[in-house]
C-alpha cells in the first residue's frame, strides 16, 4: 500500500540539500579569506625578519669601517663580503628573497655619493591593518604599501676603534 503523504513530502530533502550546499559554500569562502590573509601577515612577518638581517648588516658594516673608508656599503654585494682592512667580514649570510615579491631585486635608498642607505621591498602590495600583534609593526603604521616599509640604520653608528 502506498502512503498518501509521500508526493508532498518529497521536496524537502532537495530544500534541505541545497541548503546544506549553501552552507558550505559560505563556510569555505570565510575559510578561504581567512586562510589567504594569514599567507599574507606570515609573508609580513617574514618581511619584517630578512628587513632586521638588513638592518643589521648595514650596522655592522658601518661599525667595523676603517678609518678614511665609507661607513655605507656601495651595493647589498658588499654586505656578502668585505675586504676593506684586510679582513673578510659577512654582515650577512645570504642574498635573502623578498617575500612579497619572490625576488632577490630589492628596492634601495641611496646616499647623495650613491651608497646605500635602507632596502625596501618592491612591491605595491598594501598592508593589512596591524592587529597589535607585533611592536615591530609599529614602526610601519600609516604606510599604504610594501615598498615605504625601509630598513636601515639612521643615523650611522659611532665606528669601532
Amino acid at each position: 500500500m502506498v502512503n498518501a503523504r509521500t508526493p508532498r513530502q518529497r521536496g524537502y530533502i532537495l530544500v534541505v540539500t541545497m541548503f546544506m550546499a549553501f552552507m558550505v559554500a559560505v563556510l569555505m569562502l570565510a575559510i578561504t579569506r581567512w586562510w589567504q590573509a594569514e599567507a599574507r601577515r606570515e609573508k609580513e612577518r617574514e618581511l619584517l625578519w630578512v628587513g632586521s638581517q638588513f638592518r643589521s648588516a648595514l650596522a655592522s658594516y658601518a661599525v667595523a669601517t676603517p678609518l678614511g673608508a665609507s661607513p655605507r656599503p656601495g651595493t647589498l654585494t658588499d654586505l656578502l663580503r668585505d675586504e676593506r682592512g684586510g679582513i673578510v667580514r659577512r654582515h650577512l649570510r645570504r642574498m635573502y628573497v623578498d617575500p612579497m615579491t619572490a625576488s632577490d631585486a630589492w628596492g634601495l635608498v641611496r646616499a647623495e655619493d650613491g651608497t646605500v642607505l635602507a632596502v625596501h621591498s618592491r612591491s605595491d602590495g598594501r598592508p593589512l591593518p596591524a592587529n597589535g600583534s607585533s611592536p615591530r609593526f609599529h614602526r610601519f603604521e600609516g604606510t599604504t604599501r610594501y615598498s615605504e616599509w625601509q630598513f636601515g640604520v639612521f643615523p650611522i653608528p659611532p665606528r669601532q676603534p
